[in-house]
């Protein structure tokens, strides 16, 4: 809200809502044959690429008035930490808790593609097994806490 001139607080009114076609790239699962499926949207421009997906798992219907399932992903936090929600928006790899509308569709009409990451093996639709990127993360045999360097050594209570 600001102050008017009269001393009267206006009240801003929200980005009017734009429509989007999201298009998503679908298969059953690993293997199987995938498709492309659309979905109209309603959407406001600082709405994330995940609430558009919880749009469709409510209403489920594709532009050609299809009713299809629910579009499978994967989200973790929804706070751009643990990557969960990693997907390839309109060609890029990025996360979609944190990807907005109004940064990849600017304009009313546009269309937002989203495809699985393709360097890891598929479990359906954008849901993916990401084992293998988190697997060189977590401790192997003779590597670890106990083949870490030393940055502290504890002194008294304090560490040094």
């Amino acid at each position: 809200m600001t102050e008017q001139s009269n001393g009267a607080l206006a009240h801003h009114e929200a980005p009017p809502k734009r429509r989007i076609r999201l298009t998503v790239r679908r298969a059953e699962g690993p293997n199987k044959p995938w498709r492309w499926e659309s979905f109209d949207l309603q959407v406001d421009p600082g709405q994330n690429i995940i609430s558009c997906l919880q749009q469709v798992a409510a209403h489920p219907v594709t532009t050609d008035g299809v009713r299809t399932t629910p579009v499978a992903y994967d989200a973790g936090c929804l706070e751009e930490v643990c990557g969960a929600c990693t997907m390839v928006i309109n060609g890029r790899a990025r996360q979609s808790c944190s990807c907005l509308v109004g940064s990849v569709a600017p304009n009313d009409g546009d269309v937002i593609t989203l495809e699985p990451m393709s360097k890891v093996p598929l479990y359906r639709d954008l849901w993916v097994d990401r084992e293998r990127l988190f697997h060189s993360l977590w401790p192997r045999p003779g590597v670890g806490s106990d083949r870490q360097p030393v940055r502290y050594r504890r002194r008294g209570r304090g560490v040094a």
